[in-house]
């Protein structure tokens, strides 16, 4: 079986400004284009399907022609909410686009749904987990003990409530930000301060494909069946050198997956280029959308109305100077100032690992730092 794994699709989103229903539609057919060659079978889309909770009507629009696309060539679709979707909108109709093979799981409500299908190797089940957060799950269990004390828990009692047959194919879909994923600073998702929600890899160890969604760089985690493919469109500068593409996921017999990806192509790229206001202004014309830094000592009056003129697209304008260098040394000394060592050391090490520090880590830190502070006493 061919699958097409997707998330992240954002619809109705807008960056900077600029509304990229536009861009959204033009990759959306691509997609549908590249499901044709392909010959998929499958459809996943792993949350955040909307931008946001009430999404606006040019998003629901969009996504309404993307089903029926779908529908018309008789695919079989699996989509969840993420945590940017209101489940409750996301899953409207779900019973009557059950009919159509389109299957929706909005809100987690005490079990896992999964559907059963069939090919030459015989059975794949997919299984359905949208977006859930501890107090999601603790509704659901009535002794205080038991209940889910983070997010690692409460993805593996969710899962507990599931039937996976380990003699089958078995794929999940679901929203998290698994431990050990990579992250760009500045970058386009919603995380929480701290890594806090973040969920151990090995909660899905009885799946053999795990189609995730929420962390917008494409890249395999833990392991190789283990995915997240990204959202379709760069959402973000500091997705400037990203490839987005479309994860093909070929099913063959039990433990065989193969994986392919296929490059998307934006009606624009993002771009970031930086020099001189009289350099930048005599470079080629663009209409990508644009973040220009100016190295100019001194800042030039209406500079963004000039710029337009080269790149009507552009998003972003910044300097890099001797005043702008001095102002940033100036806000970091302030911020650490403000900030115990603990702290500083604790963001240093989230920022390197994209993990937090455990409880004996803590633990030596604290004991390192009163040594330290009781010695220069």
């Amino acid at each position: 079986m061919k699958i097409a794994h997707l998330a992240d699709l954002h619809l109705g989103k807008s960056v900077n400004g600029f509304s990229m229903i536009e861009e959204q539609k033009h990759i959306l057919k691509e997609i549908l284009d590249i499901f044709k060659e392909q010959q998929i079978q499958t459809v996943c889309i792993a949350g955040d399907v909307y931008d946001r909770q009430i999404p606006s009507i040019e998003a629901v629009n969009l996504l309404n022609w993307f089903l029926e696309e779908l529908n018309k060539e008789s695919y079989e679709v699996f989509m969840i909410a993420g945590n940017h979707d209101n489940g409750d909108r996301l899953s409207f109709g779900s019973s009557l686009f059950d009919q159509m093979h389109i299957h929706i799981a909005g809100n987690f409500a005490g079990e896992v749904p999964s559907y059963e299908m069939e090919d030459e190797y015989g059975a794949i089940v997919f299984h359905l987990l949208p977006f859930i957060r501890p107090i999601t799950v603790n509704r659901y269990i009535e002794e205080e003990n038991e209940k889910a004390g983070d997010y690692t828990q409460a993805v593996q009692k969710a899962l507990q409530r599931d039937t996976v047959d380990p003699d089958k194919r078995n794929i999940i879909l679901s929203h998290q930000f698994v431990t050990g994923t990579q992250v760009d600073e500045n970058g386009s998702e919603e995380l929480t301060v701290g890594g806090l929600d973040q969920v151990a890899g090995a909660v899905y160890d009885a799946y053999d494909y795990v189609c995730l969604g929420h962390i917008h760089r494409p890249q395999k985690v833990c392991r190789d069946t283990m995915l997240y493919s990204g959202t379709p469109l760069k959402y973000s500068f500091s997705e400037c050198t990203q490839v987005k593409s479309v994860p093909i996921v070929t099913c063959k017999e039990k433990g065989r997956i193969e994986i392919a990806y296929v490059p998307l192509h934006p009606m624009h790229e993002m771009r970031e280029i930086s020099g001189t206001f009289q350099e930048i202004m005599q470079t080629e014309k663009s209409e990508d959308y644009m973040h220009v830094t100016l190295r100019d000592e001194e800042d030039i009056p209406d500079a963004i109305r000039s710029l337009r003129q080269i790149f009507p697209n552009i998003m972003k304008l910044d300097y890099d100077n001797r005043r702008t260098q001095q102002a940033k040394h100036s806000e970091m000394a302030a911020q650490e100032m403000t900030h115990s060592p603990m702290e500083i050391f604790a963001s240093f090490y989230q920022a390197r690992t994209n993990a937090p520090l455990n409880e004996a880590q803590k633990k030596l830190m604290e004991d390192l730092i009163h040594e330290i502070w009781e010695d220069e006493q």
